[in-house]
């Protein structure tokens, strides 16, 4: 019953936040910051930016990094960036606009991004 009530009390706030219009808006501006960011400082992307999801896109991991060293001063930093599977793993890895991430935390990373890549 406390997994009936937690997804009911989360409907409540997703209902209460706008619902589904404002989410899609909120990813989809927030997809479009990450990846216009990201291709300024020459990432490539998995997918064609016609084809992205508005939740997750999957970048290279920057010339002179692997995965694991990209991701970690990430999280040292406080962002949750995710890596891929299989054989995407070495090569690429995934940031999302879902959950609590707001304009500012997007715009933030950016700069941690570019801090980074010296």
């Amino acid at each position: 019953t406390s997994a009936m009530r937690a997804f009911r009390q989360a409907l409540v706030e997703f209902e209460s936040g706008g619902g589904l219009p404002t989410r899609h808006e909120k990813y989809s501006r927030q997809a479009k910051m990450i990846r216009s960011g990201l291709s300024d400082l020459g990432f490539s992307f998995f997918t064609p930016t016609a084809d992205a999801s508005s939740t997750v896109t999957v970048a290279t991991v920057p010339k002179g990094f692997t995965a694991e060293s990209w991701l970690s001063p990430n999280y040292e930093a406080g962002y949750a960036l995710f890596e891929c599977k299989g054989d995407l793993r070495d090569g690429w890895f995934q940031v999302s606009t879902m959950g609590e991430v707001t304009d500012e935390m997007v715009a933030g990373w950016l700069v941690l991004v570019k801090r980074l890549l010296g």
